[in-house]
């Protein structure tokens, strides 16, 4: 009120009113901005210098969202900040609850934490024996955007190994890693040796960050399952399958594959990705429809964590039209889906006369879902 009265002229009147509107459209969903902003090319909006200031809003808030999501929501009381409690997972399923409305509202993926809690999280972990970081890994896995929070706070092999999601695996890589730190280990691992076996089946699948951080998980899993009189290749290499839960090749390149997942069902899905899913996942920028459909279908399939990948053509990311790399997430529901065409549709054309494999390899060519 005290600001309004001193705008007391019509420049500082008009200025004020700007303001407010620009206030207003801060806390509106990206996809609401987005229609705000879009309608200037229509010549809805109210006059360019509206324009100019809700894209310098736009701007900031997609950075401050990318930065730290969760305090960006709490300062614009979108969300009450609840302090994390480990031993309450009902309190976390909160904050998890909150993230996902975050990142529908911001438009970016947002994990649990804000920037602080995260790094004070982060730092308690190297406390914890392995019996603690599986407990507190499969309370944090209610929300797969926890991982990346904690990945950026030198916490990359603990997210590694959260995002598995194997209980069995996990608590072996953390029993692992307590033995490494430990010194409890008869055998010495011959660093001329595994390296070898390890960039054989791994290639570059993993940036180097990755990389290491699955080296480590490796060779603590080895640690608590492997031969400890002399190395052991098929040991090593079963720690390797173990721990990325296996390694594929879609379109001539490697990757990691979704956990339980045979490589031919993931080239199913990725052959399988439609128009209406790209459109649903925000669209390709630079790309429309059936040129995105195509580059997806026969980029790089880059694996970045949780059954999360990006899509690399000529050795760069696919954009979606806000700015984030584009995403494709296999889930279980994913899965559920095409196990639910690939039934339907051996039922139907079996009845036909036509065989299961015969119609499944129908419905892949047709592009089934």
């Amino acid at each position: 009120a005290r600001v309004q009265a001193l705008a007391n002229t019509p420049e500082l009147k008009a200025e004020f009113a700007r303001v407010n509107r620009v206030a207003a459209f801060s806390v509106l969903p990206a996809k609401d901005r987005d229609v705000i902003i879009s309608s200037k090319e229509t010549g809805k909006l109210i006059d360019f210098e509206d324009y100019s200031a809700m894209i310098a809003a736009d701007e900031e808030l997609q950075a401050e969202a990318e930065r730290d999501g969760y305090a960006l929501g709490v300062k614009q009381g979108l969300i009450e900040d609840i302090p994390f409690d480990a031993t309450d997972p009902e309190s976390y399923a909160v904050k998890v609850e909150q993230s996902k409305f975050l990142s529908k509202h911001f438009g970016v993926s947002i994990g649990p934490f804000n920037d602080t809690d995260a790094s004070a999280l982060a730092l308690s972990i190297d406390d914890m024996d392995y019996k603690e970081k599986t407990q507190l890994a499969l309370t944090l896995s209610q929300s797969p955007d926890v991982w990346g929070q904690l990945a950026s706070k030198n916490q990359a092999q603990f997210a590694m190994a959260g995002a598995i999601g194997d209980t069995d695996v996990m608590q072996t890589i953390f029993r692992g890693q307590d033995m490494l730190d430990a010194g409890n280990l008869s055998l010495k691992l011959p660093r001329d040796e595994y390296m070898p076996v390890f960039n054989d089946l791994v290639e570059d699948v993993y940036g180097t960050e990755n990389k290491s951080a699955m080296l480590k998980s490796v060779m603590a899993y080895y640690a608590a399952t492997g031969d400890q009189e002399m190395f052991d290749d098929s040991d090593f290499k079963a720690a390797i399958e173990a721990v990325s839960g296996g390694i594929g090749k879609i379109n001539g390149y490697k990757l990691e594959l979704p956990r339980g997942v045979r490589e031919d069902d993931f080239e199913d899905f990725i052959d399988n990705i439609s128009t209406v899913d790209i459109y649903e996942m925000g669209d390709v920028s630079g790309y429309n429809l059936i040129q995105a459909q195509d580059a997806i279908q026969n980029g790089r399939i880059k694996s970045v964590g949780a059954n999360q990948y990006h899509v690399l053509v000529d050795g760069l990311k696919l954009m979606n039209a806000k700015g984030s790399p584009l995403t494709l997430n296999y889930t279980a529901e994913v899965q559920a889906k095409k196990k639910a065409w690939d039934v339907a549709a051996a039922s139907k054309e079996f009845s036909e006369g036509r065989s299961p494999t015969d119609s499944l390899r129908g419905l892949a060519k047709r592009g089934g879902f």
